[in-house]
């Protein structure tokens, strides 16, 4: 599918795939950011493919999308400036469907994903559960960070593994630290993974599938 993303430098078209769970009743939805492109990530990298699937399985509706200037997505890549605007065109879709309960919506973001999540939690995203996969914190600031997060009402969550050096668990502790308490509400530790996450694809959706049937 394809939708427009109102970008302040003009309205781009995104590619996205929406996975409809086998319900006939109300239910609530979840959209997906994908890592850096210029480390070959896009909608389709493995990690959101099995994530998406579990998470479909489990009930919900699922949007996974490339920001623009990714795949066939229109527009340029603008390297964090502009894409939480596309994060914010792809909630309204998914909310505004007539099966999805916007009351009960999750965003999930990984790696670069997560930075663009965390980014855009101060402009009040209209979802009730953040989960940041391996944020990139060693290439954020870290007091502008924390000053966006202060300002959110969602419910934020960060998994990372305990071997991830773009996500270091000092890091980790400095932002947490630097927010007010609670606003973070769950911190979860990957034993032995680091920020790739290679090879724990199905134990990382598993535990975010669990992490959204928690939240929402």
């Amino acid at each position: 599918m394809t939708f427009p993303s109102r970008r302040p430098s003009g309205d781009i078209l995104l590619e996205g795939i929406l996975s409809i769970p086998d319900v006939s009743t109300l239910v609530g939805g979840v959209v997906i950011c994908h890592p850096h492109p210029m480390g070959g990530g896009n909608m389709e990298v493995p990690l959101l493919q099995v994530m998406s699937s579990h998470i479909c399985r489990g009930g919900y509706f699922v949007l996974r999308f490339n920001f623009g200037g990714v795949g066939e997505s229109g527009g340029f890549f603008t390297g964090g400036s502009e894409e939480p605007y596309d994060l914010y065109s792809a909630i309204e879709l998914l909310n505004g469907m007539e099966a999805v309960d916007a009351s009960t919506t999750a965003v999930i973001g990984w790696s670069f994903g997560a930075q663009v999540l965390l980014s855009s939690c101060s402009m009040e995203l209209d979802v009730s559960c953040a989960i940041a996969i391996a944020p990139p914190l060693v290439m954020s600031n870290m007091e502008k960070l924390a000053e966006q997060l202060t300002l959110s009402r969602t419910k934020i969550i960060i998994l990372v593994g305990d071997r991830d050096h773009f996500s270091p668990l000092k890091e980790l502790e400095m932002l947490k630290k630097l927010v007010p308490e609670g606003k973070i509400r769950r911190i979860e530790v990957i034993h032995g993974a680091d920020h790739f996450l290679f090879g724990r694809e199905e134990e990382v959706a598993d535990l975010v599938f669990k992490m959204i049937a928690d939240y929402l």
